[in-house]
């Protein structure tokens, strides 16, 4: 089981995620994070330690006009978090992959 601490720090990380607050993000995290992405049931991305993390955010944070995280679900796993995630997102810039700006997806 999850613990409340635990849960606070989660649900502040997502706060700060939904309003594009970068520094307050990295604040929260440990400096050693290991970040994994899953979409689908496929991992898609990782980073390890904090300055990976930070790069990928600030990267990110310019893709997006708007974003939205909502937690699903929580999980411990032994020492670590799991955390489902729903998710929307409203894009800045045309993608590489054909995703074109202005569309949302979830």
């Amino acid at each position: 089981m999850i613990s409340e601490k635990s849960k606070e720090i989660i649900e502040n990380y997502i706060m700060t995620y939904n309003s594009f607050d970068i520094e307050s993000m990295v604040r929260l995290l440990h400096k050693d994070i290991l970040f994994r992405n899953f979409t689908n049931g496929e991992m898609n991305t990782q980073t390890r330690g904090i300055q990976e993390f930070r790069e990928l955010s600030e990267k990110s944070s310019r893709i997006f006009s708007y974003r939205r995280q909502t937690v699903i679900d929580y999980n411990a796993i032994d020492d670590k978090a799991e955390v489902q995630i729903d998710y929307e997102a409203i894009l800045a810039v045309d993608l590489p992959n054909g995703l074109k700006s202005e569309i949302r997806f979830n």
